[in-house]
């Protein structure tokens, strides 16, 4: 689909305004919503869905004719979502998170869910008039997600347009259709996002043909939006000769080229194509002038190969740029997109923002300052998170090499191995029930074989496994000796990595009673702007914190093991107040006890929670251990604990009979 209002090409609405009954929606006040794409409530009695009739039903292409340029514009981008696989479910969580997010309504409020009659403002009511999109899409096979942004939405109530678009679309399909919708104000195009469910009202599949997707609903959304007058379209077309991306102008150079030739000699006889025909040589030269064509006489253009992608990856990058500048209003030199492909690109700094660089497929960016001042465009990889992760927090860009192999395939290849080349699904659950020492903490037999199920599809799609029935696989001989074969001769692309080093601000930070993000860095390597101006203010201050309130002298060896102390101490009387225990400290002598829970400090320093009781429970005890890992399969069991003759905390799980 068109990246921009610039590359449509223009149909005509149709004279007649059909009415239907608009349809109501479903429940889905935040918690529904999320729960509506995959956390969905199994429906008693509810077999599989049918088929919603023909897959070309809503073919409405034959009543479309282009009307020219005069049309106000509107883009619609429109894209299927499969829900039966975890990825789509996945997707389509994110999906709502983000168009219902803070920030993108007016007034940088919380975008408000609507349907054909409510909204989620109104929440009585919404309760009241729709059903739960949770039971309602029991069984749901795909969902479509449309965005419609008009030409000139700040002057449009995009909620009533929504509606109105919605009411025709049901017409033209003949379908009750259950459907959400958010407006999002924080760009400079308003634009709506809706989500159509794959079932309609009845339960029936819904399929809508590509055609329709394509030019029908634009045609039903252009229908109120009427018609710009010569000076509004003399006036954008002369903005689009010199902007650096694809536009309207290269949409039509496109049409008339040949190859790559572009012939321009043959002048118009109509005033109006002479008018175009001069804006189309002007749009040349500019080509040349970005090294995506050649002239090659007065009348004659050689186009560059490939050069319309390079215009919408300029285009990206002046979008990424124009991000950036709206978030930070800093020196555009220190503007940086993130390379993901530069193997030592290392960016270390503060979370400004996050949001969605490519709305329609769930690709987040983030914008992270840098301590020596610049400003970091990063976008995340597919499937990414990124409400995981606090704005104002510190955290670690890097990237990696996407391995072939994954822990879970020597795990294939050995049961496959001893079972003549064939994964059998049933009879791993029974082995892992059998021997529970091999699931990971909390994962049950039957979640952790589903795990190696999903990575044996994927498998298959490499062309390394080959289904011969429900749970039953044939493995590829040598199955890892493949993958690392792979992982040389053909290396997946490269991955960002994002990590938390503190998530707290920096005015947290100052005042923390214990190890804080900036108590290990240098003022040396901050920058004397931005950023990192304020960090070295940030020192300043903490350091000042840390001499009149914490007894600590700056330059003071083992700064950060008393940091941590301090800290621990705190977390010890906490807990020793809350529980009423006493706390046991760590000796060279061996303790037991159980291994109650992971606890994490302020710092993001983990300890180990140990409870302890004696005489018949009279005396309560606990101490804390630094938390390996490792530890994760000991939780909720017997150990023994103590340290060592170098003073190394050590935890061993008790076998049965050996707790004393």
């Amino acid at each position: 689909y068109p990246d921009s209002l610039d590359d449509l090409p223009i149909f005509s609405p149709s004279t007649s305004k059909a009415k239907s009954e608009p349809v109501p929606m479903v429940k889905s006040f935040r918690n529904n919503v999320s729960k509506r794409v995959g956390l969905r409530q199994k429906k008693n009695g509810r077999k599989g869905a049918s088929r919603g009739g023909s897959p070309r039903r809503g073919r409405m292409a034959e009543s479309v004719y282009n009307v020219g340029s005069s049309a106000r514009r509107v883009v619609v981008k429109a894209r299927v979502v499969k829900m039966n696989n975890s990825y789509g479910k996945k997707s389509a969580g994110l999906h709502m998170k983000y168009i219902e997010r803070d920030g993108a309504g007016k007034d940088g409020k919380e975008a408000e869910l609507f349907d054909s009659k409510t909204s989620n403002k109104d929440l009585e009511e919404w309760t009241e008039k729709n059903i739960d999109w949770a039971e309602h899409t029991e069984g749901e096979p795909h969902q479509f997600r449309v965005i419609i942004s008009p030409e000139d939405a700040h002057e449009l109530n995009l909620t009533e347009y929504t509606r109105e678009l919605m009411e025709r679309v049901q017409t033209d399909l003949g379908r009750d259709l259950v459907w959400t919708a958010a407006n999002h104000y924080n760009t400079d195009n308003p634009h709506t996002h809706l989500v159509i469910s794959g079932l309609d009202k009845n339960g029936e599949e819904v399929w809508i043909d590509r055609e329709y997707i394509s030019n029908g609903i634009r045609n039903r959304a252009t229908q109120e939006l009427g018609h710009r007058s010569e000076h509004e379209i003399d006036t954008t077309l002369n903005k689009e000769i010199t902007q650096e991306r694809f536009t309207s102008l290269d949409w039509k150079i496109d049409k008339v080229s040949h190859g790559n030739i572009v012939d321009m000699s043959v002048y118009p006889d109509d005033i109006a194509a002479r008018k175009l025909h001069g804006k189309l040589i002007a749009r040349l030269d500019h080509l040349v002038g970005y090294g995506l064509a050649i002239k090659e006489n007065s009348h004659e253009y050689i186009l560059q190969d490939g050069w319309d992608t390079k215009l919408r990856e300029m285009g990206e990058r002046g979008d990424m740029i124009k991000t950036l500048h709206k978030e930070i209003k800093a020196d555009p030199t220190k503007y940086r997109i993130y390379d993901k492909d530069d193997h030592d690109n290392v960016v270390i700094g503060r979370l400004v923002r996050s949001g969605l660089h490519d709305e329609l497929n769930d690709r987040f960016y983030m914008i992270v300052e840098g301590q020596d001042g610049s400003a970091n465009y990063i976008v995340m990889d597919k499937g990414t998170d990124v409400t995981e992760y606090k704005r104002g927090s510190i955290v670690r860009v890097e990237n990696y090499q996407d391995s072939w192999i994954k822990k879970s395939d020597s795990v294939i290849e050995a049961f496959a191995r001893s079972n003549q080349g064939i994964y059998d699904q049933k009879e791993h659950v029974e082995q892992v029930i059998k021997h529970p020492e091999l699931l990971p903490n909390g994962v049950t037999p039957e979640g952790y074989t589903d795990a190696i199920s999903r990575r044996v599809s994927r498998l298959a799609r490499f062309g390394l496994a080959q289904q011969l029935g429900s749970g039953l696989w044939k493995i590829e001989d040598n199955l890892t000796a493949e993958l690392s074969r792979r992982d040389q001769e053909s290396p997946n692309p490269r991955k960002v990595r994002i990590s938390t080093i503190d998530e707290r601000l920096l005015q947290q930070q100052i005042k923390a009673e214990g190890r804080a993000w900036i108590d290990t860095i240098h003022v040396e390597n901050n920058a004397p702007y931005s950023f990192g101006s304020e960090l070295n203010q940030a020192i300043k201050k903490r350091q000042e914190f840390m001499q009149k309130e914490l007894g600590l002298k700056v330059d003071e060896k083992g700064l950060l093991k008393m940091l941590d102390n301090i800290e621990r101490q705190k977390l010890v009387q906490d807990y020793a107040d809350g529980s009423l225990r006493r706390y046991q400290p760590l000796k060279q002598e061996m303790f037991t006890g159980t291994l109650h829970k992971k606890i994490t400090a302020p710092s993001g320093q983990s300890y180990a929670l140990i409870t302890s009781e004696h005489n018949n429970g009279i005396d309560k005890e606990f101490s804390l251990v630094p938390w390996r890992d490792n530890m994760k399969r000991s939780l909720g069991k017997p150990v023994s604990f103590g340290l060592s003759k170098q003073n190394i905390p050590i935890v061993k799980t008790l076998t049965k009979g050996l707790q004393r």
